[in-house]
């Protein structure tokens, strides 16, 4: 549909299909960086089973084939950017390393170095809890809103440094239901008083 002046065009249209549309895979939608030049996104096969973060970059008005942003191996997925770009967490099946963290769907952390990403590590106890966490979300203040199954349903949690140690705790009935939650982007804190 065309616009006309004083209208806005709210036809759907594919984001740079000839870079991310594919029909072999699944694109998901990630985290812009850089003043919108660069963006990281999850790949997977059309059964979301072996995903990868990969990172394009607009340059010319043209975004690049995306190359993968760590090692195969792993099924990484859901990227998302610390507020001032130098961390990037997802959630992956890599090994923790960590006691009493279960090896399923976990938090991960890798930090910016140079022109590139430090090696993924996990984000500690009781960020990952003995059961899966995943779908993480980065909010304005650092905060870390993420699902997990810890109480037995799949709820948003909000993770945040305090004197620094992570305090992670179970949103509230307003949010949460009895039914599966997923965060998918924080776009602002409240205040404490609402």
């Amino acid at each position: 549909a065309a616009s006309t002046a004083g209208s806005v065009d709210a036809t759907a249209r594919p984001f740079a299909p000839e870079v991310f549309l594919s029909a072999t895979e699944h694109t998901a939608p990630g985290a812009l960086a850089d003043g919108g030049a660069t963006l990281y996104l999850t790949r997977s096969a059309l059964d979301f089973s072996r995903s990868r973060i990969f990172v394009s970059h607009r340059a010319d008005g043209a975004w690049s084939a995306p190359p993968p942003l760590f090692e195969a191996g792993h099924t990484d997925s859901g990227p998302s950017l610390a507020p001032d770009g130098g961390t990037l967490y997802f959630h992956s099946n890599r090994p923790t390393g960590l006691d009493g963290v279960a090896d399923e769907w976990n938090l991960f952390a890798a930090e910016r170095a140079g022109d590139g990403w430090s090696a993924p590590r996990a984000l500690p106890a009781p960020v990952n809890g003995a059961k899966s966490d995943c779908c993480v979300a980065t909010a304005p203040d650092g905060s870390l809103y993420f699902a997990s199954d810890r109480d037995g349903s799949w709820d948003i949690w909000r993770a945040r440094q305090e004197d620094g140690a992570w305090r992670v705790e179970r949103l509230p009935e307003a949010v949460n239901s009895p039914h599966m939650e997923w965060p998918s982007a924080v776009d602002r804190v409240p205040d404490a008083g609402g």
